[in-house]
């Protein structure tokens, strides 16, 4: 998880802020995601929050692109970020 946190551009670290505030954040979560693939995108890190667990889903925005809605859900803080 950290490698991921330590890739995370400015935009991505306000968001996970967001989320342990209570906030929500929409995303696009691909469920079919390989080993292979977690490091080829930033965007992957919320697909990964997602399975396992960190990210609750809150509703689903657009069924077509698999967008959600999420909210920190599984104790994740902002020590995690290590800024």
């Amino acid at each position: 998880m950290s490698r991921f946190i330590d890739k995370a551009n400015k935009q991505t670290r306000d968001e996970i802020e967001n989320l342990i505030s209570g906030e929500t954040v929409i995303k696009e979560i691909k469920q079919e995601l390989t080993y292979n693939e977690l490091d080829k995108s930033i965007e992957n890190l919320w697909s990964i929050l997602f399975t396992t667990g960190y990210l609750t889903q809150r509703e689903r925005i657009d069924s077509r692109k698999n967008c959600l809605n999420f909210r920190s859900g599984n104790g994740f803080r902002k020590s995690h970020l290590r800024m």
